[in-house]
């Protein structure tokens, strides 16, 4: 029975054997699994006085943020990681030196640390920020600080770091955060320098309304785990188990340790500044307004009295046009139109082939009348005579005064026969009106259509022959020239 008990329990032992070595295999490396079954242990050394990142506690025990990283990487590692107790960071890192510790838990980069330590990827971030007494007012620019007594670490990385980029400030070492802290509270400093995380830890734990972060700088602390230099594939095992941890559990143990926010206070300065600066551009587009407004209003006066000129002048240009090519006693076309007319209605025949034909009309023994009646009541015979012609023609017509007692009547679209009718009818009408004051009077009446090899000048010449012909074969008669 004793032997069936022991046979049970190797056979048990046999599997978590077997079971922690298949885990091995999926996080680690044949050569990485021959390395961790080479060592006994690995001697673990950290920074005894830097919450929330790590410290020793009241019984030497590591505690902190790196704390918890380092339980996990146990859980995953077949040996123990050995806790080297320093009294101060440059003790520790006088140790890493002496390769009396193989692993250092948060160190920055340098190329003097890289001469005695390999280093993993960055695994914690956090930016440095100043921390002063709670009456400063928020420094937005590092400038400001001259002249400024700051503390820093001594030893810590950042500390070169700052004076090579910040040349014009004046850092002062302390021993440890707690004593830079002290002596901003002391006024011994005007502020400390740290990380954001260190800042809230602290003001949490014992500053509460005491100090505030008055400025922040651009660089940032990317802390990483630092490695003894003759020993590279302690980099490869700690970045396989650094793996392993997801964002969200990372988080989760940044938050257990800094779960504080703080809200600066206000720079009321600043704030009239502001409201200040928005009350004055809020009166500047009032005034803009306004003035907008009142070029808008002066622009469309300005408008409305060009549109009434611009139409005044359109009236005006209008009349003057028609004053131009309008005879002004008779109320008719006068010649400077006529000419116009005939010019086009000769392009348009010899264009389409349609013929049009002239009427010349001379007012008989019309010297008489003025002789006789004087030129007052000449006026009126020519203007009557005017309406008699213009009563008659057609719209698409043309009639107008050509000179002196002589009229002309341009008609489209009318040939020989069209034109000799029109123009016999237009004899008699004139024959039977009673004309005031002088009564009866005729007119001989020339005709004449527009035929190919003609011209303007030709058709004139033949319609005022016509004309002619007629008031020499004996007057109040129409005679067309063929």
């Amino acid at each position: 029975m004793k032997s069936i008990k022991t046979l049970f329990i190797i056979l048990i032992l046999s599997f978590l054997d077997l079971s922690a070595h298949t885990e091995l295999n999926k996080l680690f490396t044949k050569k990485q699994i021959d390395y961790l079954n080479s060592k006994k242990e690995f001697a673990l050394c950290i920074d005894p006085t830097w919450m929330p990142f790590e410290k020793l506690d009241e019984n030497t025990n590591h505690t902190g943020i790196s704390k918890e990283y380092f339980d996990i990487f146990r859980r995953n590692l077949p040996i123990p990681i050995k806790l080297i107790k320093t009294s101060n960071w440059t003790e520790t890192l006088e140790y890493m030196k002496d390769k009396r510790c193989d692993i250092l838990s948060l160190a920055m980069v340098s190329k003097e640390r890289k001469e005695y330590m390999n280093f993993s990827s960055s695994y914690i971030t956090a930016p440095l920020v100043l921390t002063t007494k709670i009456d400063v007012s928020f420094i937005d620019d590092i400038k400001n600080l001259s002249n400024k007594k700051l503390g820093i670490v001594k030893g810590y990385i950042y500390e070169n770091l700052l004076k090579q980029r910040y040349p014009y400030l004046d850092f002062v070492s302390v021993k440890n955060t707690d004593d830079g802290f002290e002596k901003v509270i002391k006024g011994e400093l005007f502020g400390f320098i740290s990380s954001l995380s260190t800042a809230a830890y602290k003001f949490e734990e014992r500053y509460v309304g005491q100090l505030k972060i008055a400025a922040k700088f651009h660089e940032k602390l990317n802390l990483s785990m630092a490695f003894r230099k003759d020993e590279p594939i302690l980099v490869e095992v700690f970045e396989a188990l650094l793996s392993q941890i997801p964002e969200n559990k990372r988080q989760e143990i940044y938050n257990k340790y800094v779960a504080i926010s703080y809200e600066n206070r206000v720079d009321y300065t600043l704030v009239v500044y502001s409201v200040i600066f928005f009350i004055l551009i809020i009166v500047f587009f009032i005034y803009w307004n306004r003035k907008l407004k009142m070029q808008k209003e002066e622009t469309e006066k300005i408008l409305t009295e060009l549109k009434a000129t611009k139409k005044l002048l359109e009236e005006k240009n209008e009349k003057l046009e028609k004053l131009y090519i309008t005879d002004e006693l008779t109320k008719i076309y006068n010649r400077r139109k006529l000419d116009v007319e005939l010019e086009k209605e000769t392009l348009r025949s010899d264009r389409t082939g349609f013929k049009f034909s002239l009427i010349m009309l001379d007012i008989d023994f019309f010297k008489e009348v003025n002789d006789n009646y004087g030129h007052q009541i000449g006026d009126l015979v020519l203007i009557e005579f005017s309406k008699i012609l213009k009563k008659d023609v057609r719209k698409i017509d043309v009639l107008g005064r050509w000179g002196g007692e002589e009229f002309l009547i341009i008609c489209p679209h009318t040939d020989e026969t069209g034109i000799k009718i029109k123009a016999e009818h237009l004899r008699e009408l004139i024959e039977n009106h009673k004309f005031p004051e002088v009564g009866k009077k005729t007119a001989s009446i020339g005709a004449a259509t527009y035929k190919n090899g003609d011209d303007t000048e030709s058709l004139l010449y033949r319609v005022d022959m016509a004309m002619y012909e007629a008031k020499n074969s004996g007057r109040n008669k129409m005679i067309f020239f063929e």
